[in-house]
């Protein structure tokens, strides 16, 4: 575990320098974040001592809520003056944040060509087609079979009622 979390201040630490003397605008912790995840996906894996660190954090990860809940807590008198502010603030936000969200899925998104174009579907509505097509042969054997079993047994019918007469 100790392996782990050395993997995590290693990165944390590239990303401050390069914050410090690359992009200042960006805070240390998220460039080492983003470089990490880079990292990991060319590597393909992760490894067994920062896959436990990281499932660790992941089971106490609403400890992090705890200081955001202590600063709502501290400035609530402030929070309350400027309700509406915040209130809008917020809606604003969220509403962008799915707006942004959303727009960018759609200029990323790869239209795939539609499924009734497809090899796949010309093929199954073949197999369709053929299965319809026996269901009707065997329908229409069927119909055949019982006009012919009527027939048979009317005719025998008309030759017992014939010698009757």
């Amino acid at each position: 575990m100790i392996d782990g979390l050395v993997q995590i201040f290693i990165w944390q630490g590239i990303g401050e320098l390069v914050s410090k003397f690359i992009l200042p605008q960006i805070p240390g912790p998220v460039i080492g974040l983003i470089l990490l995840v880079s990292f990991l996906a060319i590597k393909g894996e992760v490894n067994p001592s920062l896959g436990k660190v990281a499932d660790t954090f992941r089971q106490h990860l609403a400890l992090l809520f705890v200081p955001a809940s202590v600063g709502v807590i501290l400035f609530l008198p402030e929070l309350k003056e400027h309700a509406f502010a915040v209130g809008t603030a917020l809606t604003v936000s969220v509403i962008l944040a799915i707006a942004v969200t959303g727009l960018v899925l759609k200029l990323f998104s790869f239209k795939e060509p539609a499924y009734e174009n497809s090899k796949a579907y010309r093929h199954e509505m073949k197999l369709l087609d053929e299965d319809r097509r026996l269901a009707l042969q065997k329908e229409k054997q069927a119909r055949r079979s019982k006009k012919r079993a009527k027939q048979d047994l009317d005719s025998t019918g008309d030759t017992v009622g014939e010698n009757d007469d």
